[in-house]
């Protein structure tokens, strides 16, 4: 069977990418934000049926990185990178845990979830920079911290820490666009209808 009823969707007032799809008759969900609260990228991935839900999480990097997995961690290092003959100083790191209601192992440098219907990741990634002559930071203290702060934290927990502390800012302005009959069409679609159009929302989106 093929995917169907695929919708993307980002909703600017709470700063959530959500992707839903349907494949073999299971309904799936895909939730994602960067927390402005928390300093962590916060990803949940639901199948409406139990047990429908698997996938193997890895990390995969176009710069000299090693990775290295225990129970259902897994943390990336990638070297610094040489810039025009000049020596790159620059290191990084991301820690990722993943819970489920299901299966976590690790296999092969991967997380592998089974036999689940939900899933939630939680991304950290920092650097050793300071400031521009001082690289001395530590990237897995600053990981661990940040991780550690959100420890026991159930998704909607911080979903809602992450919309109240961006709604503080994004609510001190309003952007109204020109509205018209293809507003409310999904991006493609209202793409495909815009050349000879008058549609002045597509115009101010573009």
């Amino acid at each position: 069977d093929s995917i169907s009823n695929d919708m993307r969707e980002l909703d600017w007032t709470k700063a959530v990418s959500t992707v839903t799809y349907t494949f073999e008759g299971v309904q799936y969900k895909r939730e994602a934000f960067a927390s402005l609260e928390d300093d962590v990228i916060v990803m949940r991935i639901t199948a409406s049926e139990k047990g429908k839900l698997s996938f193997d999480m890895k990390h995969e990097c176009p710069f000299a990185s090693s990775v290295k997995t225990d129970g259902n961690k897994l943390v990336a290092t990638i070297a610094p990178v040489d810039q025009e003959g000049i020596e790159g100083k620059v290191s990084a790191e991301c820690q990722v845990i993943v819970t489920s209601d299901g299966d976590v192992t690790n296999e092969d440098g991967a997380i592998v979830v089974k036999d689940s219907k939900e899933a939630t990741i939680i991304v950290s990634c920092a650097t050793n920079f300071v400031n521009y002559n001082n690289v001395g930071a530590d990237a897995t203290q600053k990981n661990e911290s940040y991780l550690n702060n959100v420890a026991g934290k159930k998704f909607d927990e911080l979903l809602k820490r992450h919309i109240n502390k961006y709604q503080k800012q994004y609510n001190k302005v309003t952007l109204e666009l020109a509205s018209g009959e293809n507003a409310s069409l999904p991006t493609n679609e209202r793409l495909d209808k815009f050349y000879g159009s008058d549609d002045m929302g597509m115009v101010a989106l573009l």
